[in-house]
């Protein structure tokens, strides 16, 4: 149903004439006429009247309340040069502080839960500059959408990594308090819909079979990667320790090592030692960092481009990247175990995402899978998948179905080859491999 009212809400176009007679000057950002229509409003109903007929407008089928239309023509309209047909210069801002100054809400939501504040900075035609107006008006940083995510993680849905400076080491140092504002405000609330904040599956690798850790109050473990580079910071806060607590007890309590067992299991190269080294990190990585291994096939989905890559071990550069990625699968595969990277036989596929974003390629891993070629009498290989995974921002989209077919078609092609098998598949894996081929 998400999915659903998500490509709905996509689908809506900006036109003028779809706003009401009162909403077009918002729009337009024409203050004057603003301005005109409330005096003319107030001396008829009385200003506490003419103010509610904004608080209480909601335009188009998406149902913008009166602060979005202000930021969807500052978006929209503007960019599309209608203004220049209109007799006074935009000035959206102006609107915005108007709305403010009669006390029409600022965080009044539209039918997909998104706010003005929300429009300015998650779309590919942000406006950063009345996101700052919003703010200084009362916007809520941490009002949710109807899909659970906060501005940040709508910028990011979005695609549009200028929305959260992720060119800057500021900016992100800026989205990791937001992140870890937000922890803090829903530690009693489910996971929600959350596509970027994204929660492990099995931590007993790391915490035992109970997946416990002892000895915290208000504990929070924050693992940060860089999306394509995947360097590391692992953010450990708490409220209390119980061996900082004054106790009558005989016996002396200790709180469990959270950080060994984690680090344990990381790339030590990757891990960033504050969150100032790896927002440094994001920022340069955010820019250069190019996937390892060759170009072997290229896809689209929803406009955007997304590459497979075949690498080997043979390469020192992208052992360490396979480093990196491994422990993803302790996360989210149950029994899973890191392979023996010194065996010629692995081939392993990695899948990105690409943005272009200001004419610089960036790159996001959304999976990858590993493949062994076992020998089969008398002359031939027999390619086992292994690993598959597909993370969680990226699951449900037909990434790995992608892959899948990918890796099958090379398989069918390459003489080399005798046939396809499958170690120890899960069900969602057999589910999805049995749904391709049948295709």
């Amino acid at each position: 149903e998400q999915r659903i009212l998500r490509e709905w809400i996509a689908e809506w176009v900006f036109d003028l004439r779809q706003f009401s007679l009162r909403a077009q000057p918002l729009a337009r950002g024409d203050i004057g006429a603003l301005q005109s229509d409330y005096a003319e409003l107030s001396a008829t109903l009385g200003a506490q009247e003419a103010a509610l007929l904004y608080q209480e407008m909601y335009e188009t089928r998406l149902r913008m309340p009166a602060m979005e239309v202000v930021i969807a023509g500052a978006q929209y309209y503007v960019a599309s040069r209608h203004h220049q047909l209109g007799t006074s210069e935009p000035d959206h801002e102006a609107c915005l502080r108007f709305l403010g100054e009669i006390n029409v809400s600022v965080d009044s939501a539209d039918v997909g839960g998104f706010t003005a504040f929300m429009r300015a900075s998650q779309t590919s035609h942000s406006r950063l500059d009345l996101a700052a107006v919003l703010l200084d008006l009362g916007a809520s940083v941490n009002h949710r959408s109807r899909f659970g995510g906060v501005a940040l993680h709508e910028a990011l849905m979005a695609q549009d990594r200028k929305a959260v400076s992720g060119e800057s080491a500021e900016g992100v140092l800026r989205s990791l308090d937001v992140c870890a504002d937000n922890d803090e405000e829903d530690d009693d609330e489910g996971d929600g819909a959350d596509v970027i904040q994204f929660h492990p599956v099995f931590t007993y690798q790391m915490y035992g079979q109970q997946e416990r850790v002892f000895g915290y109050k208000g504990l929070r473990i924050n693992l940060h990667y860089a999306a394509g580079s995947l360097a590391t910071f692992l953010d450990v806060a708490y409220t209390k320790r119980v061996d900082q607590m004054e106790t009558s007890l005989p016996v002396i309590l200790k709180a469990d090592d959270i950080e060994t067992p984690m680090r344990n299991q990381l790339s030590a190269n990757a891990l960033c030692s504050s969150k100032q080294e790896f927002a440094s990190r994001v920022a340069v990585d955010t820019r250069e960092f190019r996937p390892y291994g060759k170009k072997c096939h290229e896809y689209m989905y929803q406009d955007t481009t997304y590459e497979i890559y075949d690498n080997a071990f043979d390469s020192e550069e992208f052992c360490e990247y396979h480093r990196r990625m491994q422990t993803f699968l302790l996360f989210y595969i149950e029994g899973a175990q890191f392979i023996d990277t010194s065996d010629e036989k692995w081939r392993v596929f990695t899948v990105f995402e690409k943005l272009v974003l200001q004419g610089v390629a960036s790159y996001s891993l959304v999976g990858y899978c590993t493949m062994y070629q076992f020998f089969h009498y008398p002359d031939r290989k027999r390619p086992r998948i292994s690993q598959f995974l597909v993370l969680p921002p990226f699951q449900g989209q037909g990434h790995g179905s992608q892959l899948y077919r990918f890796i099958y078609s090379l398989v069918q092609r390459t003489p080399e080859y005798a046939d396809l098998t499958v170690e120890d598949p899960s069900e969602s894996f057999d589910d999805m491999r049995d749904r391709n081929d049948m295709r």
